[in-house]
């Protein structure tokens, strides 16, 4: 009996254990949707083939165009400039439900720059933004006032809502 080294067969490769958890959880993260009874290469190859599908998008690179940013143009800025700009101004509050408070806290922002919050004492001469006094300007608010018969020009007795301004803003 003599025995001979060597080997003509083909060697399979043996398979690959994949971990079942860690691939549905990825599939699950990834919004694939798979058997119960799927393998796990089989599985594996839906993740790879989804990964592929996904272009990821990558920041543009803007050294190549000679283009360099600084910040805000000089329009913003001056536009900023305009909206700190102080007025002295004296503002009264129109709603009587807010008389015991004797403050007004406000802010305003956009986009390119915040302005506030900024402490406003209410009946007092003070110098307030001008991106503020305009904010406030536009504030309304709900007055119920006595309805009247427009023929006989007595009351109904019944009240309408009639939008005004929540604040009375005085230039010194």
């Amino acid at each position: 009996m003599s025995q001979d080294n060597t080997i003509d067969e083909k060697v399979e490769p043996q398979e690959t254990e994949y971990d079942m958890e860690a691939l549905r959880a990825s599939a699950d993260r990834l919004g694939i949707t798979y058997s119960n009874k799927i393998g796990g290469k089989k599985l594996k190859e839906k993740i790879d083939l989804h990964i592929e599908d996904v272009k990821i998008i990558e920041p543009i690179d803007t050294s190549s165009f000679g283009v360099k940013s600084v910040g805000p143009n000089k329009s913003i800025k001056d536009l900023e400039k305009a909206a700190r700009k102080p007025v002295t101004v004296i503002i009264t509050d129109n709603n009587v439900l807010d008389i015991d408070n004797p403050t007004i806290i406000h802010g305003v922002q956009n986009a390119y720059f915040k302005v506030g919050p900024v402490i406003i004492k209410k009946d007092v001469e003070q110098d307030v933004p001008t991106s503020i006094i305009n904010a406030l300007k536009v504030k309304t608010m709900v007055r119920w006032v006595p309805s009247v018969n427009n023929i006989t020009k007595r009351p109904t007795g019944n009240k309408i809502a009639k939008t005004v301004k929540r604040y009375n803003i005085q230039y010194v």
